[in-house]
């Protein structure tokens, strides 16, 4: 996308309302040109949210990820977003406004973030989202769906969903969710501290399975979890650990990436749950000894754990999300889980855990 070269400044709201009007015209086209939209219903967190796609390029791409969300309510979207790519429908994006200088931290683009809107541009997918929160109206729109890296089929949509989710309340965060009846746990550490792993683990040995990387936290009034994406990620190799997910029916290994993609099987017949009550947070850690232990941590260990990962998926909502979070750390327990070599033990510490909370 090419940026504009001369000087002039962003005065008022009136650029990038005009902006978002030639994006909504474009997808108009676009739809146009291929016989119509593909329009999907999700319900998040009882939300409506309508995904309105210009043709099928995108949704093959993208849907698999979010389809266990997806509902047959007729009543109006809370949420809209217009979807698509210029390569399928043979649409040219129009032409940035904003100048090189105003892309800025995590994509958004000065100047078009604020007043109402949101702004986010990915050079390493050539993605485009514009959110209008005024109309409830966002577009998202791909160059090629060929240049969307792996992390966004697995999570599609994250910087939308997370600004969407602050303006609520809530939280979209970097972490996975695994409970039993008893409730849901969050797993938060950085990439490789074995988050996917246990996860998938846990799931593996039929506990409930919300996320292994996003999930949308609701703080208040009492924590819970939600799950936003059905799709996790694993090394090759640690297929031989999990058989349970056989790669030639369960995933697949994109060309951009080192991890094999895992489409969870039980999503489709709907056994998954799609909120579960926050019971704890535990830091998983690998540590190399043959057994899985639970200790003690801290609220202080669990935000450092949570934060970084989170907030950098938006720095304008970084302050808020900060809040929220530390709220969550302080309500929770927080836990360290030590993680062992014997994996299939893995899930039965967190069971027997979940299970000693009852009251």
């Amino acid at each position: 996308m090419a940026p504009r070269e001369d000087g002039m400044m962003l005065q008022s709201r009136a650029e990038p309302a005009a902006f978002f009007d030639a994006l909504a015209e474009m997808h108009a086209r676009a739809a146009a040109s291929v016989g119509g939209t593909v329009d999907r219903m999700l319900s998040l967190a009882g939300y409506s949210i309508r995904l309105s796609f210009a043709g099928p390029g995108l949704v093959d791409a993208l849907w698999p990820a979010l389809s266990h969300l997806e509902t047959s309510a007729c009543r109006p979207p809370d949420f809209t977003i217009l979807m698509g790519d210029s390569a399928s429908t043979g649409t040219a994006m129009p032409h940035a406004p904003w100048r090189p200088e105003d892309h800025r931290e995590a994509g958004e683009i000065r100047g078009y973030c604020g007043q109402g809107f949101f702004t986010v541009y990915q050079f390493h997918s050539d993605l485009l989202t514009m959110l209008d929160e005024t109309r409830a109206t966002a577009v998202y729109w791909a160059r090629n769906r060929s240049t969307l890296h792996v992390g966004e089929r697995a999570a599609p949509l994250r910087a939308l969903l997370n600004k969407w989710a602050a303006g609520i309340g809530w939280v979209l965060a970097h972490g996975g969710a695994v409970g039993t009846d008893d409730g849901a746990v969050l797993l938060a550490g950085p990439g490789g501290s074995g988050k996917s792993n246990t996860s998938l683990a846990c799931a593996a040995q039929g506990m409930r399975y919300l996320s292994d990387d996003y999930c949308l936290l609701s703080p208040d009034p009492s924590p819970t979890v939600h799950s936003v994406y059905a799709t996790g990620k694993l090394f090759p190799h640690d297929v031989a650990h999990l058989p349970y997910y056989d790669q030639a029916r369960h995933s697949h290994r994109p060309p951009d990436s080192d991890k094999l993609l895992i489409q969870l099987p039980e999503w489709r017949d709907g056994a998954r749950p799609l909120m579960m009550p926050l019971r704890a947070i535990l830091l998983p850690c690998v540590t190399g000894l043959r057994n899985t232990s639970i200790e003690e941590s801290s609220p202080a260990a669990a935000l450092r754990a949570l934060a970084p990962s989170t907030i950098i998926l938006s720095p304008s909502t970084g302050g808020e999300n900060l809040q929220r979070l530390g709220r969550l750390v302080r309500s929770l327990p927080c836990l360290a889980l030590k993680l062992g070599t014997e994996r299939m033990q893995i899930p039965h510490v967190i069971k027997h855990w979940l299970n000693g909370q009852k009251s």
